[in-house]
This record gives structure tokens, C-alpha cells and sequence, in this order.
């Protein structure tokens, strides 16, 4: 008896899968992918980094680029990239800022196209009794996608720039990726969907 019921398990283990198999995509033929369909997932890379990353409060129209956040993709023709960036962040925020002072990162989502996708972190202090040095903690999410592009290699980066005014000694105050409580980590997702 023991035999004929670890046989019959074993043909329901290997039976109703394979028949689910085959038998799926006839009743319900929406389930087959068609291949010219557009929005399918061909290939995905990403790069995740656990090194902080500052920039300083100096003023300067110039982006530079975020260390070891870049990627290349090579894609097919007819196909878009969609990017995405995410990041614990970090204003450090010296005890010599004040009144009248403005702390303004500018970051930047790149696409080798020309395609990018900008965010702001800007932080101004209102009152005049300034205690001592902040930290003030948060996280980022930047997502961009283009338009069809034609076969090739595709760079994509993360840049930043400062526009901050500060009265205070420049450089004292900084953008960090990076986190007080926990291993920072900043991660670049990068998907060519076909067009």
C-alpha cells in the first residue's frame, strides 16, 4: 500500500505541473508573450556601492560626477532604458550656518542620450538662535526612461552640483550618500525595455 500512494504522489508532483504546462496557455491564450509586443523586460543591470559619497557646499553651475555610480548598457534597436537611483542621503550642516544661508544640492539622473532627470535638497534656516551642528537624514529616488533609441552603448550616471549660498566658511557644510544609522548604500538600476 505504502509503494502505490508514494507512487501516485510521485505522478501528481510531476503530472499537474507539466499539464499546467501545456494546457495553460491553450485555454487561456492571452498567457503567451508575443514577441513584437512592446514593454517586455530584455535585460537589467545594477551596481550597488558602500562608500560614502559628499559633495561640499562650494557654489558652481558644473555637475560632477557621483564616485562608482555609473553604468554602460548596450541595447538593441528600437528599445528604451528606463534608470533608476536610489540613496540614503545626509546634510551635515556646520554650526556656523545661519540666517540668510541656503543649502541647495542640485542631482542628476544621466542617460547618454542627453535624457536626465533632476531632484533637489535644499535646506534654509529660519530662525536666528542656532544651536549647534545637524544632520538631517533622508532617502532619494530618482526613475527616468527615454524615448526609443537605436542599437548601441548607453552610459548612465549620477551627477551632482552645489547652489547653496552660505556666508559661513565655504565647504563646511555637505550632501552625503550615506546614512547615520545604517551601511550606506546607493544602488543605479538600469532596464532596456523593448520599445
Amino acid at each position: 500500500m505504502e509503494n502505490s500512494s508514494i507512487i501516485g504522489s510521485l505522478l501528481l508532483i510531476i503530472l499537474v505541473p507539466a499539464t499546467m504546462f501545456v494546457g495553460m496557455p491553450i485555454i487561456y491564450p492571452s498567457l503567451q508573450a508575443d514577441p513584437n509586443s512592446t514593454g517586455i523586460l530584455i535585460q537589467e543591470k545594477h551596481k550597488s556601492v558602500n562608500t560614502i559619497a559628499a559633495i561640499s557646499d562650494w557654489a558652481t553651475i558644473q555637475y560632477y560626477d557621483v564616485q562608482d555610480t555609473h553604468l554602460a548598457i548596450t541595447i538593441q534597436n528600437n528599445s528604451k532604458i528606463l534608470a533608476m537611483f536610489s540613496s540614503p542621503y545626509l546634510l551635515v550642516i556646520s554650526d556656523d550656518f545661519g540666517p540668510n544661508e541656503a543649502l541647495i544640492f542640485n542631482i542628476a539622473l544621466n542617460i547618454g542620450t542627453g535624457t536626465k532627470r533632476d531632484t533637489r535638497i535644499e535646506y534654509t534656516e529660519l530662525g536666528n538662535d542656532l544651536a549647534s551642528a545637524r544632520h538631517i537624514g533622508g532617502n532619494m529616488f530618482i526613475l527616468c526612461e527615454t524615448e526609443n533609441l537605436p542599437a548601441g552603448t548607453y552610459n548612465v550616471t549620477v551627477s551632482w552640483t552645489s547652489k547653496s549660498t552660505v556666508n559661513n566658511p565655504v565647504g563646511t557644510n555637505q550632501l552625503q550618500f550615506s546614512s547615520m544609522f545604517q551601511k550606506p548604500q546607493r544602488t543605479l538600476w538600469v532596464q532596456e525595455i523593448k520599445g
